[in-house]
């Protein structure tokens, strides 16, 4: 799960050893949303989420938090995900994403830009993965 601050741009070049799963299947570097003049600072705490504690940039009031995106359907032109928003390791917030494939864009407009910048980059490592198993 992303730091909710993360606004992934490119993945990652070079090795990045990632410790668990990847959230947005590839590893990414990006702008932290606290601090959009400098580079994150910990970018294994904005690939992973949970960064209070960890990260300078994060929040220290409030809830721990980051997000999820899982794919639930695959059609010929269109990705339908699912955006769950956690707060301390708990659902709390949540919605249906839909990327049109052919225009390589989400189709919703009306999010932050962190959670379209990071539905984005989920959809498009996703495609790029599936484009390699299946290549």
């Amino acid at each position: 799960m992303p730091c909710p601050f993360f606004e992934p741009v490119l993945p990652v070049s070079g090795n990045y050893a990632p410790q668990g799963r990847l959230p947005l299947i590839q590893a990414y570097e990006g702008r932290c949303a606290r601090h959009p003049d400098r580079l994150p600072a910990n970018n294994r705490c904005c690939n992973h989420g949970y960064a209070r504690g960890s990260c300078d940039f994060f929040p220290p009031e409030g809830a721990n938090r980051a997000n999820r995106y899982s794919l639930l359907n695959r059609e010929e032109q269109r990705l339908t995900l699912l955006y769950i928003g956690e707060e301390d390791y708990s659902p709390a917030a949540s919605r249906m994403l839909h990327f049109s494939i052919a225009e390589d864009r989400l189709v919703e407009t009306d999010l932050d830009s962190c959670i379209l910048a990071q539905a984005v980059a989920f959809c498009r490592s996703y495609l790029k993965m599936s484009s390699q198993v299946s290549g």
